[in-house]
This record gives C-alpha cells, structure tokens and sequence, in this order.
C-alpha cells in the first residue's frame, strides 16, 4: 500500500467518524470496501471502475447491493467528500433515473418521483435522451446531471446490512423479545419473528405470547399436573395444589391417618396449636376479668 493509498483509507474512516455519528441503530458492520452511512443505516462502496449505467447497477447485485440511493442532504455531503479522497476525474453513477416514466426521476424501479435532490443549476436537461443520473465531482460541487446511460461513469453500490443479535425494524432500533431462543435473542424481519424459535413457554413468530392457562415447556406442548390449580408456563411447577396434594407437581399426597408430619402437614398442624393457643388465652382472660368484676 503506498502513502497515497494509505492516505485515502485514514481520510474515509476519519469522515466517517465525523459525519456519522451512532443514533442508536443496532446495524452489523458493512462488509470489507464498503463504508457505513450511520444515520441511513446502509453501507456503500465507490467503485473506481468504469460502466454503463445498466452495467454498474448488474455490478452491485453481484454483490447483494445496488446503484446508490441519496436520500438527504447528509448523506450526500458525505458521499461528496469520500469522493474526493482519490484523484476521480469522472462523476459516478447514482440510482436515480427516469426510465420507467418519462420526465419522472425515481430511484432505481421505483415509481414515485424522487424527494432529496441536488441537481446542478439547469438540469435535468436533455429528458428525452438522458435517462440515468450521475453524482459530478467536486469540480462541480458534488451535484447531479443526467446522462446518456450507456456513458462510461464510476459508480456507488449500496445494500443494507442485517442487524446485529438482538435488534430488529427500521433503523434496527427495536429489540427482539428476550424470549427468543439463541444467544443475544436473534430475531428479524419488520415483525421481529423469532430466527430459531421461542424458549420454553411461549409461542408465537415474536415468541410474546404465554402458554395458555394449563400447560408449559417448548411449544406449550406439555400438560400441568391434574392436582395443579395453576403452573409455571416454563418449568410446570406448580403455584396452587388442590386440597389433598403438595410438591413442585403437586404429585404428593396428604396423609390424613398418618402421624407423620412433614411437608405442608407441618404447617397445618402449627397452625392449628396457634389458634387453640390464641383461643385458649382469650378464654382465660375473659374468665379472669369476670371474676374479678364480680369482687
């Protein structure tokens, strides 16, 4: 790597520090050449190669990304300066064009006339034979014209990077329910669906929804114990026993013509001395005080 190279890579990592700081998107780390736009939350590579326009776009699906898509002042400031790190002559191809529709700039096959612009004054111009839009040098302050597609123009790639464990939804700013199966709760998609299932307990794509009342474990597939008035939706354990039973299933029985004392039997049979002890006591007192109101 020679000074000037090295030079270029300290300058896109210093921009990118300076124009991207983190807004609590929870986004994987672009791939190796590509650079994250923080704020968009995508990763983009200006490729010094030279394509047409409908070559250049062929060129970063090879790379699961596509033409470049400007949607605010920010971003292009930043793609502007990333620009001129290298000595680029040529401007580079964009995603913008209007060849679905005559006279309609849109982004890539999109429909909808494009929002955030920065057309040199003037253009677009030749409408009827220019339809791709290339982003100009700095020469040029960094503005947009269009162009004949078959011209011959670098081009940016751009692609959106899965988010990391954990986070999911635009901008990877929600987090997934700490009741997905998998280290760090994977989950992913607009809904936040569960990559390897729901952990004990719960069902559902998110994994939010409990066991219904009467059974537990993975996939709620397991019965609680006929003795149980309610258990865990996890584990089965039981919270209430009916009358008769006791123990984490309520799987043990009380003896009733047993003298063993042990388990909750214990603590009935306490219970019961306190009371006759409390009866006892309250019994005595209202003895004593009659016989001495009676003096």
């Amino acid at each position: 790597m020679n000074s000037v190279q090295l030079a270029a890579e300290v300058a896109v990592i210093l921009l990118s520090i300076f124009f991207n700081i983190s807004e609590g998107c929870y986004y994987k780390d672009c791939k190796e050449q590509y650079v994250k736009v923080e704020h968009v939350g995508t990763c983009i590579k200006l490729s010094s190669n030279n394509a047409s326009w409908t070559q250049a776009r062929q060129l970063c699906q090879q790379e699961n990304a596509d033409l470049v898509k400007i949607v605010d002042g920010r971003m292009d400031q930043f793609i502007s300066y990333l620009m001129n790190v290298g000595p680029n002559l040529y401007g580079y191809w964009i995603g913008c064009n209007d060849i679905k529709k005559e006279g309609v700039f849109a982004w890539l096959d999109e429909d909808v006339k494009i929002g955030y612009s920065n057309w040199q004054e003037g253009e677009p111009d030749q409408l009827t034979t220019e339809h791709c839009t290339e982003k100009r040098t700095q020469r040029f302050n960094g503005t947009w014209n269009d162009l004949t597609c078959t011209k011959k123009r670098h081009f940016i790639c751009e692609y959106t990077p899965d988010c990391e464990d954990g986070y999911y939804g635009p901008n990877c700013t929600k987090k997934c329910s700490r009741n997905c199966a998998g280290e760090n709760n994977p989950c992913s998609g607009p809904g936040g669906i569960c990559q390897h299932g729901c952990v004990p307990g719960y069902l559902g794509g998110s994994c939010r929804q409990r066991c219904s009342i009467g059974y537990y474990g993975d996939g709620c597939s397991k019965k609680c114990s006929k003795n149980c008035i309610m258990c865990n939706n996890v584990d089965g354990k039981c919270y209430y026993c009916r009358f008769g039973y006791y123990g984490p299933q309520c799987s043990k029985t009380l003896e009733y013509d047993s003298w063993t004392l042990d388990g909750p039997l214990v603590a009935v049979v306490l219970v019961a001395c306190v009371i006759s002890v409390s009866a006892a006591f309250a019994i005595g007192s209202l003895v004593i005080r009659a016989r001495l109101s009676g003096r």
